[in-house]
């Protein structure tokens, strides 16, 4: 079995700013999921903070160049999420 490990990302407002399709002033952030994306371990990554932070540009800017599968929760019940989520896993494939 592999270790477990996770890694909470807390993003505060006026950090992050896309002008013209450039994304920077996450750079620490970004260098954090690369590291738990090229480590040899399973790992989690919660990336959380108030509306309109970034979180959404920050996992997008991540995932490029990289094969993903990106799922974002809805307000629904959980056998829909997992639902929704088992569907993407299975058009990753």
């Amino acid at each position: 079995m592999l270790p477990f490990y996770n890694v909470k990302i807390r993003l505060d407002t006026n950090y992050m700013k896309v002008v013209m399709n450039v994304f920077f002033g996450r750079n620490r952030e970004l260098e954090q999921l690369n590291e738990l994306y090229e480590s040899n371990r399973f790992e989690y990554a919660a990336v959380y903070g108030n509306i309109h932070v970034g979180k959404t540009t920050l996992i997008k800017e991540f995932c490029k160049g990289k094969r993903f599968i990106y799922y974002q929760v809805t307000n629904c019940d959980k056998d829909y999420n997992l639902a929704k989520l088992s569907e993407a896993i299975h058009d990753m494939l």
